[in-house]
């Protein structure tokens, strides 16, 4: 995904491949869940944001940062990897 607009994903959810977020925000509502086998890549002016109305964990099996890029999360929420991850130089939403 890049540009810098919002992208907010909707209904169900059955992509595989890996994302990166290039620039903009990918919003990802916690009814739309990942299915565990994407990995996912925010570069340098791109978010992340996962909500929901009550706590609930996203888990990607990646998870990269780039600096000046940003993850957000809401009502106690969590972002998950179970594998490998950067985000030495990520930031926080």
């Amino acid at each position: 995904m890049s540009g810098a607009g919002v992208v907010t994903l909707t209904g169900a959810n059955s992509y595989t491949g890996a994302t990166t977020v290039t620039s903009g925000t990918l919003t990802c509502p916690a009814r739309v869940r990942s299915s565990g086998t994407s990995g996912l890549s925010v570069s340098a002016g791109g978010t992340f944001n996962y909500v929901s109305t009550a706590a609930s964990t996203v888990t990607l099996p990646t998870l990269t940062l780039a600096q000046n890029s940003a993850v957000g999360v809401l009502y106690g929420d969590t972002v998950a990897s179970t594998g490998s991850g950067d985000g030495r130089n990520g930031g926080e939403n």
